[in-house]
């Protein structure tokens, strides 16, 4: 087996146990952040009550079906502004201000939905979806900018390729890059000197680059 290979796996390995332990943190902070704010309303009611009846004022029934409705519209709002906001640039704010409030509000609906998003974020590659993303981290090194026509010319299926090349900008190991040119992918310089060394590529060391 290909030493590299088994570098690229073992990466692959610690990603996705990253993964489940964001996913497990953030299952945990969510079920926090909703009953945090199922306590505050549940003591809203109840302090509502109690100055409408007196002492003798309890939760009324309407409480909990109340709370399951609201947790809904909450998880709709998050979700209808996560897909406007999709693809939408990002805009500076003031640190302080009223935006604050929605996001406080938001807050345990958007924790919900990043459990989804960590475990999606998970690498499923086989043996040969991994082989397919070495190919491409060479291709990447040997070439220099990597268009995306070009994969497609050295792969037959594209489906292989665009899995292997999400699962190494998911890993860090590619970006995407633009110029008057078009779009290309290109491995990190902070990479450069792993990926060499996992070729068996001699690295120069940097003492020896500024003497040169």
């Amino acid at each position: 087996m290909n030493p590299a290979l088994g570098t690229l796996q073992r990466q692959i390995r610690i990603h996705n146990r990253h993964c489940w332990l964001a996913a497990a943190a953030a299952l945990f902070f969510s079920w926090l952040a909703w009953a945090g704010f199922y306590v505050v309303f549940a003591g809203v009611v109840l302090l509502l009550e109690t100055i409408r009846q007196g002492e003798s004022a309890a939760f009324p029934q309407w409480l909990n079906p109340t709370a399951v409705l609201l947790a809904i519209l909450l998880l709709s709002w998050a979700g209808a502004e996560e897909r406007g906001r999709k693809f939408r640039p990002t805009t500076d704010r003031p640190v302080i201000g009223w935006h604050l409030l929605p996001d406080l509000l938001l807050l345990p609906a958007r924790l919900t939905f990043s459990i989804g998003s960590h475990l999606s974020a998970r690498i499923r590659l086989d043996s040969h979806g991994q082989e397919t993303a070495w190919r491409i981290l060479e291709l990447a090194a040997d070439f220099g900018k990597l268009p995306p026509h070009l994969l497609g010319a050295q792969f037959t299926s594209a489906d292989d390729w665009e899995r292997a090349l999400e699962a190494l900008q998911l890993l860090g190991w590619v970006d995407l890059h633009g110029d008057k040119e078009g779009w290309f992918y290109r491995i990190p310089s902070t990479r450069e000197g792993e990926l060499a060394a996992m070729r068996g590529l001699d690295v120069p060391s940097s003492d020896s680059q500024s003497t040169e």
